[in-house]
């Protein structure tokens, strides 16, 4: 489940750039704004509605969600895609960290050379979009995003294991949705007068992305560790790749194809190196 919501997150930058009147900010902000009711007649059917603290750190993990795109759009419009893409692609590395600090829980050396694996293919796939080695304010910016999309990803993969997915993503998306208004607020961006095809492609974010990706990926996060959670993730990178091919004819050569090639296999060996079940029980007492 997981890896298929990952590939509906490759639809989200398309959708992004048919919306692109409204400001990276009010586009996360909508995306977040149209899921909240769906997820709230879908929440109805679940009973396992969870604690106030737990509901409280769904709240927490959608802000770090929302900081992380906040991060992320402002340094695309700083640096080259490519770089900002191939950056935020850290997380994984970030998320193992933090597994590692609890006691009882140890990620193998094989694990560490998954997640080199699946670097080494965005590292590729990003290269022929014109990635150029530097590091400047765009360059730190995604890897604060990266940061911050980890603990989301730990937090969120947390909370998903203590309630129902359903209503760990309802709450997650009103935190998400609280903090991109706010600054949408603070930087005075417009929050209405767009187009229809704009308006279709934010609802289109909410529905898509927000509700049917992500809840999909959070019944997937209550079975697997935050670690292979976030090498499954980066399968939005792929099929963003190949739905960029498909929807706006942008080219794909065989250095690309040979880096989705060796993503995917990181993620294979990751899921087959990561914790098992048993150490992950030991993580949430």
């Amino acid at each position: 489940m997981l890896i298929t919501g990952a590939l509906f997150l490759g639809l989200g930058p398309v959708m992004v750039r048919f919306a692109a009147e409204a400001s990276a900010e009010v586009i996360a902000f909508y995306r977040m704004l149209f899921a909240i009711p769906l997820l709230w007649l879908l929440s109805l059917g679940s009973s396992d509605s969870g604690t106030i603290r737990e509901k409280l750190m769904a709240f927490s993990a959608g802000i770090f969600l929302a900081a992380d795109l906040a991060c992320w759009h402002t340094a695309i419009a700083s640096t080259k895609v490519a770089n900002a893409t191939l950056l935020i692609g850290l997380s994984p590395f970030w998320v193992a960290f933090m597994s590692a600090l609890y006691p009882g829980l140890r990620l193998s050396t094989r694990f560490f050379v998954a997640l080199i694996l699946c670097f080494t293919g965005m590292t590729l796939l990003t290269s022929m979009s014109g990635f150029t080695p530097k590091l400047g304010t765009g360059e730190y910016l995604s890897i604060i995003a990266s940061l911050f999309y980890a603990v989301f990803t730990y937090l969120f993969a947390m909370v998903c294991k203590k309630m129902a997915p359903v209503h760990a993503l309802k709450w997650s998306s009103v935190g998400s949705a609280t903090f991109m208004f706010l600054v949408a607020l603070i930087r005075d961006q417009p929050l209405l007068g767009f187009s229809p095809k704009a308006w279709l492609s934010l609802l289109g974010l909410g529905v898509i992305i927000q509700t049917l990706a992500w809840l999909l990926i959070s019944k997937g996060l209550k079975h697997i560790h935050a670690t292979v959670g976030s090498l499954g993730l980066l399968g939005q990178q792929i099929a963003t790749v190949f739905f960029g091919w498909i929807l706006l004819g942008e080219s794909l050569g065989s250095i690309q194809l040979f880096g989705c090639g060796v993503m995917m296999l990181g993620m294979v060996l990751g899921g087959k190196w990561a914790p098992r079940p048993e150490e992950i029980l030991k993580e949430l007492e």
